[in-house]
């Protein structure tokens, strides 16, 4: 079944129900009353569940005999544009035929049905495996466009078309189930199964390209997730102090990007001292040489980034900045910019 369509809504306490789901507050009164939890609602024989704006899943709830759900949900889902005035409390919805014939610059736009026909297609995917949640109309960059939201499989799809030309203006895919993140064995809906590598051999992926023995590291995320265009782990560990953060594609379990950064509260002496780097005090003097008479340190700090110890320095002078990255193992200045306040 189909999980996480959309967003907003109320349970527990009952408040004025039009305004649930708006993101908004009315002047109601409020109090605590026995509901019956646990309903569904399906769209075309998918499972809708909504969600606040904080994308947080809240159970739809049933009082007295009625059912009580989010205004903004619900009816994006079916297609109508929703407004609400909040001088009135009051949820101003309106059907796509109405708003476009009741506005006179609409006339050349594309129909709803027109935008999701073109989404589909632009995603490969058939009407007939698609659960639409979202086909609305909205103003963003000074044009007015589609956003277009549904469901296919697993993944959800969003997309951004122009009203006027029927041109995709963006698009993003989200994997949508990670059941299968952490398998590997082959089993339906495994990365096996699939053709993708397991979560299990990324972080073997991650760790060896870091120099990292397994013992050594505790893993917080090793996720599928789908970007420009393929599917890829975002793996995130930490060891010796230190915060690893991997992308891997998943289909050839190549290190597509990765950033490390050092976490540690040991003094910057002592770990200099450990890892035969230049003192904080070389590493400001070299700063110093290259920067302008007159100009004074305001910040030095020892960090590990991209596989490298470096000392990122900031300097001033009046109203100018100067920031300086020093190669910590060779005293060499890698980086150096100057800003003008």
């Amino acid at each position: 079944m189909k999980r996480g369509f959309s967003k907003g809504f109320v349970s527990g306490i009952l408040v004025a129900a039009l305004t649930a789901g708006l993101g908004v507050s009315a002047l109601a009164a409020a109090r605590t009353i026995p509901v019956e939890d646990n309903i569904r609602v399906t769209i075309n024989g998918a499972e809708f569940t909504p969600k606040n704006e904080q994308g947080k899943e809240v159970p739809l709830f049933s009082y007295n005999g009625t059912t009580y759900a989010p205004v903004r949900a619900i009816c994006e889902a079916a297609g109508m544009k929703v407004d609400y005035d909040s001088a009135t409390y009051t949820a101003v919805l309106t059907t796509q035929e109405q708003y476009l014939a009741s506005n006179a610059s609409a006339a050349g736009y594309i129909t709803a049905d027109e935008a999701k026909e073109i989404a589909l297609q632009h995603a490969g995917v058939q009407a007939a495996d698609a659960v639409f949640v979202k086909a609305g109309l909205d103003w963003d960059d000074g044009r007015v466009e589609y956003e277009v939201e549904f469901y296919a499989g697993t993944t959800e799809y969003d997309y951004d078309i122009d009203a006027s030309t029927g041109a995709v203006l963006s698009y993003d895919l989200d994997w949508d189930d990670f059941s299968l993140n952490l398998s590997g064995t082959g089993s339906s809906g495994s990365a096996a199964s699939t053709g993708y590598i397991s979560a299990d051999k990324a972080k073997e992926i991650a760790l060896s390209h870091a120099g990292v023995s397994a013992s050594d590291a505790t893993f917080v995320k090793a996720k599928l997730d789908w970007d420009d265009g393929r599917m890829e782990y975002e793996v995130e560990f930490y060891a010796n102090s230190t915060e690893y953060d991997y992308e891997i594609d998943a289909s050839s379990g190549a290190v597509r990007a990765w950033d490390s950064e050092w976490k540690g509260s040991t003094s910057s002496s002592s770990v200099a001292a450990d890892n035969n780097l230049i003192t904080e005090a070389k590493a400001k003097e070299i700063a110093l040489a290259k920067a302008p008479s007159g100009v004074t340190v305001v910040k030095c700090e020892l960090d590990f980034d991209d596989g490298r110890w470096v000392y990122e320095i900031e300097m001033r002078s009046g109203r100018t900045e100067y920031d300086c990255e020093i190669n910590a193992s060779t005293g060499t200045v890698i980086d150096w910019d100057v800003d003008y306040d």
